[in-house]
């Protein structure tokens, strides 16, 4: 199979946040293949559980009448099943899916809200320009630990959800290629001086 293009937007979506309608880049064929392997992984892993995944239109409410997001994909606890209006309040795990555009508000101001949700335990940040997955995971001491994984064979283990996932399942029927280290002139903030 041909490997999906990172071309070609798709419809953008919205944040609501404090009474605004925030609109962020829509989503591109690598975005989508991405967050369909990840969603193909997760149901399979769960498919026993109590806990049910979701994507596509399933609203998060980071706090109530302030702040709604979309992640990409949510897991959620037996009792927390989308209602009729596809509201959800007690995620255990989010996925996002990030690019040059969403980057530092995906790691910056939504994850510090993502972290005051007293249910989630896991954050997972898959980028589409580079194979490279960040995962949060959330100890005992109410830490965030952070892994990150870069090489195709290295895999997101969450074993409370009873799954493993290579970075090579990831990035399936997609271009995107390894994480680039600058060379020693691009670091140097002077250039050639």
């Amino acid at each position: 199979m041909a490997a999906a293009s990172t071309s070609g937007v798709g419809e953008a979506h919205h944040d609501f946040i404090n009474g605004q309608i925030i609109e962020r880049p829509g989503d591109t064929a690598t975005h989508n293949t991405i967050v369909g392997n990840c969603l193909l992984a997760f149901r399979q892993a769960l498919q026993h559980s109590e806990s049910h995944v979701y994507t596509l239109g399933i609203l998060l409410v980071l706090r109530e009448n302030e702040y709604y997001t979309y992640p990409n994909l949510m897991v959620c606890g037996e009792d927390e099943g989308a209602d009729e209006i596809a509201l959800i309040r007690r995620p255990q795990l989010l996925l996002d899916v990030s690019n040059s555009e969403t980057d530092d508000y995906d790691r910056g101001r939504k994850f510090n809200l993502y972290r005051q949700l007293p249910s989630l335990q896991h954050h997972v940040i898959v980028c589409q320009t580079a194979r490279a997955v960040e995962y949060l995971r959330r100890n005992e001491a109410n830490q965030w630990i952070i892994t990150v994984l870069t090489e195709p064979e290295e895999a997101l283990v969450i074993s409370e959800l009873n799954l493993t996932l290579t970075l090579a399942e990831i990035y399936d029927e997609t271009s995107v290629g390894p994480v680039r280290i600058p060379t020693f002139d691009e670091t140097r903030p002077c250039g050639n001086v």
